[in-house]
């Protein structure tokens, strides 16, 4: 399927909504997600210390969908440094804050903590110089070939059908309950 970025980002955070359902043990927090689509993440929660109350670490979230199957995939050197460097602006360090760069594939989900692959497998390789704006200007890029064995997989398997039928079904039902609610203020003050 041919996405445009914005759709990409629309069905990235979709997924991460359902990943959420599935996975209610793994993301036990609420999940909020950027207002900028070019931000350099889609996606925080805070853990909460359920005794004081207060923010115990935070987790920032980059969200990829891949469109096919890969034996590595891969993490841009660029990406990862903006990502660690929201960190170091916030005066944060890895234990204090988490770093999840997630994973949508044709056949699984992966998630990998950036901690523990941002020294790992360096290399380059001509890509897209913005895929956001354009696909066909190749430039080198550094790059980090991320190994499955060192992420989690997840039992997610992304559908942008199930997201359009969520959003069609959930497009009806506010209109209907729109209606009815319309239709009872009219029946109580009229």
């Amino acid at each position: 399927m041919n996405l445009t970025f914005e759709q990409r980002e629309f069905y990235g955070r979709e997924f991460l909504k359902e990943l959420k359902d599935i996975y209610p043990n793994y993301f036990k927090y609420d999940i909020h997600f950027t207002t900028d689509s070019y931000a350099a993440y889609d996606a925080f929660y805070h853990i909460i210390d359920t005794e004081t109350h207060s923010i115990k670490k935070r987790v920032l979230i980059e969200i990829k969908i891949r469109d096919q199957k890969f034996d590595d995939y891969l993490l841009e050197e660029k990406k990862l440094n903006s990502l660690l460097k929201i960190r170091k602006d916030l005066g944060m360090n890895e234990n204090e804050m988490t770093l999840l760069y997630i994973n949508f594939c044709p056949d699984e989900t992966l998630i990998w903590n950036i901690d523990d692959v941002k020294d790992k497998n360096k290399s380059s390789l001509k890509a897209n110089k913005v895929t956001s704006i354009d696909r066909k200007n190749k430039v080198d890029k550094s790059i980090i070939l991320l190994n499955k064995v060192d992420g989690k997989s997840l039992n997610y398997v992304y559908d942008y059908n199930r997201i359009d039928m969520k959003y069609k079904v959930n497009k009806v039902i506010d209109s209907k309950i729109k209606t009815l609610k319309n239709d009872l203020f009219n029946a109580l003050f009229n």
